[in-house]
Order: C-alpha cells, then structure tokens, then sequence
C-alpha cells in the first residue's frame, strides 16, 4: 500500500472497500491503517461494514478501531457508530468507550 501511495498518490481512491480490507487485516491491519490515516485521511469513511470488519479481526482489530476513532478527520456514518457502541458494550468495553466519549457520541 504504501508503494502505490507513493508512486500514484493521489490516483489512488480510498474507498470503503479499502478501508474495510484494512480493518480486516490481521497480519498488518493496524499498520495499513496508519497508512492510510497518516497520508488520506480525509478520504477514510468508516461505515458499519467497516466497523463489522474490525470486530472480526481478533489480531487487530480493536486497534484499527481505536485509530478511526481518534482522528478526528475520519467521518462515521451513523450506523457505523450505532456498529462501534455494540462493539464497545460487549467485547471492546475497556479500551473503545473512553474513546466514543472522546468522539462526543451520546449513548
């Protein structure tokens, strides 16, 4: 990813399904998100496939989560973020919360 983005820059669209793929990335997800966070993320959409990725991800997932949800130039659709507090109340409690109260989501 991060050749293309350097050889193609801004040809390069990131798309929902790339985002999704990186939330979903176990070996290298966080990275790919850090990427991509770092170089366009004005252009990181998180939807609820987004989210339901990430929660699949058990490598680390709850890291490309915690990411999105602190840069604040990322935009969440409302359903993603209806996705992040299902996630938060039953397996990412400790760590997602804190982070959705930092995002001003009401509950």
């Amino acid at each position: 990813m991060k050749l293309l983005l350097d050889r193609r820059g801004k040809e390069v669209k990131v798309t929902e399904e790339v985002v999704r793929t990186a939330a979903l990335n176990k070996s290298s997800g966080e990275q790919v998100m850090k990427l991509l966070l770092t170089r366009r993320d004005e252009e990181v959409k998180v939807t609820e496939e987004v989210v339901r990725a990430a929660t699949q991800n058990k490598s680390s997932g709850e890291q490309v989560m915690r990411l999105l949800l602190l840069n604040q130039r990322v935009k969440f659709t409302n359903g993603a973020i209806e996705e992040v507090v299902r996630a938060a109340e039953s397996n990412w409690s400790k760590t997602i919360r804190p982070l959705l109260f930092y995002r001003q989501v009401k509950f």
